[in-house]
């Protein structure tokens, strides 16, 4: 099944309905990996990278002062994302810090 714009690689925010409005997220997020998105099922959803209409990673904000970066964070911690999600995370990271003016 393909999935619309499944080229795009999006830093979407924790508890974005990409995720949160299913109760069976196997679609789009690898049961082996739901446990990152919601540790210890607490209910709270992480934010998370999606390339090719598959949740990938999550992703962070490291603040110092008002510096900001943007830290993707994928399941694959051998290989990363992909060059050109990872070119594509970075320029959604770099509107990220925009929006937060640093």
């Amino acid at each position: 099944m393909r999935v619309p714009a499944g080229r795009l690689v999006l830093a979407l925010p924790g508890f974005d309905e990409f995720l949160l409005g299913y109760t069976d997220r196997s679609l789009v997020l690898p049961p082996e990996h739901a446990d990152k998105i919601v540790p210890g099922g607490n209910g709270v959803f992480r934010k998370t990278i999606v390339a090719g209409g598959q949740v990938v990673g999550t992703w962070e904000v490291s603040r110092t002062g008002k510096a900001a970066s943007v830290v993707p964070e994928p399941f694959d911690e051998i290989n990363g994302l992909r060059p050109a999600a990872q070119r594509s995370f970075e320029l959604q990271a770099a509107k990220y810090r925009r929006f937060l003016g640093t």
